[in-house]
């Protein structure tokens, strides 16, 4: 539990200090991509934590590609789609991107078994 804290700790200091460093150029876009900054160092220190703990397996490495390449294919769809919102209100382009890309990466993980489909039974 200390480490998890600790690394939790860094996390809210480095969102902090991004969103301080990034809301004045890009506004409300420089603290979504200080939280996933964040984010994502969070999850760097506790792999690079877990690897030198020699507890880092295949096991592990093959959800999280699963993962990464789902995320992939979202990526690649809300590209290619665009072109083809570009020219909506701003609201329902959000709202069109963000059911597209969350309804994508649903899909891709499903289809990758990256996210366990027992998950969304009840039990």
């Amino acid at each position: 539990p200390g480490t998890v804290l600790k690394i939790s700790f860094i996390m809210v200091a480095t969102n902090i200090a991004g969103s301080l460093l990034l809301m004045g150029p890009f506004g409300h876009v420089g603290l979504a991509l200080a939280t996933s900054f964040s984010g994502l160092f969070a999850a760097a220190i506790m792999v690079v934590l877990i690897a030198s703990a020699d507890k880092l397996s295949r096991a592990m490495l093959l959800p999280f590609g699963r993962i990464l390449f789902a995320a992939g294919v979202m990526g690649v769809v809300l590209s290619l789609l665009m072109p083809e919102v570009a020219s909506m209100t701003p609201v329902l382009r959000l709202v069109v991107l963000v059911g597209v890309g969350g309804g994508t990466y649903l899909a891709a993980a499903l289809l990758l078994s990256a996210v366990p489909f027992n998950l969304f039974r009840r039990h």
